[in-house]
């Protein structure tokens, strides 16, 4: 993924915080790109420093056995931490370092769009999941946030050190793997160092209104206008990445069909190519978009909507 491999090279020489200047090597992540599982830590020890790798010490040993016990691994998941250097002697990492890197998270995780997030530990939970949250009472319960699941377990440090936590934990990671099973069925059938294609459609990322507003929804202006902001040449990348072939995800609601709200409309590719429904579209999994209309409109009109925010 050109996008991502770009985003490590800007990532190695971030010097955001205080924490570049005692580190070894920056830890960006590891994993396949096409991944819906997504395993964040809260920073890099020594060994992962001098390395460059997260989770390759003992903690990351005994990560890798968890994940094996599950039919996870490296290579079908990826991992990640909330900082990306190390914080001298192993302490925690201060808010304000963890202020200063999120943003590289983030957008590794725009970029991955997993479904499935796991927090190794208390500190990545309350970043990613909730301020106040308490690991050693929430721990293995499932939360939906911008549609992704999240979860947390112990940290595989925490496991080393107190032995009694592990029975809880492995409760949690057989209630992981049953959500990768409900969620990501592929990651089973596919193997190891194979592309992976989901089976299931993703989640939606985007909303559009037309003719009313709605809280966390863009308007039809407000797309227009960041469509304008896009440069051009990151619109023909962008198109050598989509695969015609591809299952397209249209959804929209209707007030006046009796249809109940949320109708899905999933067309592959080959309808949406000039054989049955107007101009050629080559919408894939990639666009994650949503057109709501106040009232019924023909499926043409939101097509053609689609067509014109794609090309």
């Amino acid at each position: 993924m050109a996008q991502l491999d770009e985003l490590k090279r800007s990532c190695l020489g971030c010097n955001r915080c205080g924490l570049c200047e005692t580190r070894t090597q920056v830890v960006f992540g590891v994993g396949p790109e096409t991944t819906p599982v997504m395993f964040i830590g809260e920073g890099p020890g020594e060994q992962e420093d001098l390395r460059g790798e997260p989770f390759v010490g003992p903690a990351g040993r005994l990560l890798d056995e968890m994940l094996s016990i599950i039919d996870l691994g490296r290579h079908n998941c990826y991992i990640a931490n909330i900082v990306k250097c190390r914080p001298p002697h192993n302490r925690d990492p201060l808010q304000t370092e963890q202020d200063a890197c999120i943003g590289w998270l983030r957008q590794q995780t725009r970029l991955l769009q997993p479904k499935i997030i796991i927090c190794l530990g208390r500190i990545a939970a309350m970043k990613l999941i909730r301020e106040d949250y308490r690991i050693t009472r929430e721990h293995g319960q499932w939360v939906e946030k911008g549609g992704m699941f999240f979860t947390a377990i112990y940290h595989p440090s925490a496991l080393l050190r107190d032995v009694s936590k592990r029975p809880e934990t492995f409760s949690d990671l057989l209630s992981i793997r049953e959500k990768v099973r409900e969620l990501c069925p592929e990651l089973e059938e596919t193997p190891v160092g194979s592309p992976l294609h989901a089976k299931k459609l993703p989640f939606l990322r985007n909303v559009v209104t037309v003719g009313f507003t709605m809280p966390g929804c863009m308007t039809w202006e407000q797309m227009l206008a960041r469509a304008n902001a896009v440069p051009v040449e990151q619109l023909h990348r962008m198109a050598t990445w989509v695969d015609i072939h591809d299952v397209c995800n249209t959804q929209y609601t209707s007030g006046t069909t009796g249809f109940p709200k949320g109708v899905m409309l999933t067309h592959h590719a080959v309808v949406n190519n000039g054989k049955c429904i107007g101009d050629r579209m080559d919408l894939s999994t990639a666009d994650r978009m949503m057109i709501q209309v106040p009232m019924f409109h023909c499926f043409g009109m939101v097509l053609a909507m689609t067509a014109s925010m794609t090309h």
